[in-house]
């Protein structure tokens, strides 16, 4: 479902370095080969479940091959990150589609991918809309604001508060 052995079998023939941020335990035997090429031959940055930050920050491209996909935190993680986005067409992964550095491929279309992903190394598109804001301080602050706007309380909060944060 994840359908790493297609970015991964890409990824090695243009001769990308790989962080691979995820859990194997669900792995294909081929996809787990990959990694073990890649990691003989010094190219895997990262291997493991750990946090993907650092990773998604020196990244050159971040990319999501699934077959299916909900909502991807991956991918919000990604654009919060800053980091280019080559992305499989699924319609989980359609919120994205015209932000800026965000770019949709059909997986069908694999001289598209080969062509997004050359040997030069990536080159992010533009976009019709800006990354939106995903940052974990606006979250909490629109759902503070709805919380107030639905008990009402919008200066008892707020007094609260000014006394918790002396």
């Amino acid at each position: 479902m994840k359908n790493h052995e297609m970015a991964l079998r890409q990824l090695i023939a243009s001769g990308y370095s790989v962080a691979h941020h995820g859990n194997e335990s669900q792995a294909s035997l081929q996809e787990i080969r990959m990694l073990d090429e890649l990691a003989e031959s010094g190219k895997l940055r990262y291997r493991g479940t750990g946090a993907p930050l650092a990773s998604l920050k020196s990244a050159g491209v971040f990319v999501l091959s699934s077959l299916h996909e909900g909502m991807s935190v991956a991918l919000a993680e990604a654009i919060a990150a800053g980091a280019p986005c080559l992305v499989a067409d699924s319609t989980g992964l359609s919120w994205a589609k015209g932000i800026d550095g965000v770019q949709h491929i059909s997986l069908e279309d694999r001289d598209g991918w080969a062509s997004a992903l050359p040997e030069s190394g990536y080159v992010p598109v533009s976009g019709t809309r800006p990354a939106p804001n995903l940052s974990p301080g606006r979250g909490a602050a629109e759902y503070a604001h709805l919380y107030r706007s639905l008990t009402g309380n919008f200066g008892q909060d707020r007094q609260s508060e000014v006394s918790m944060t002396k």
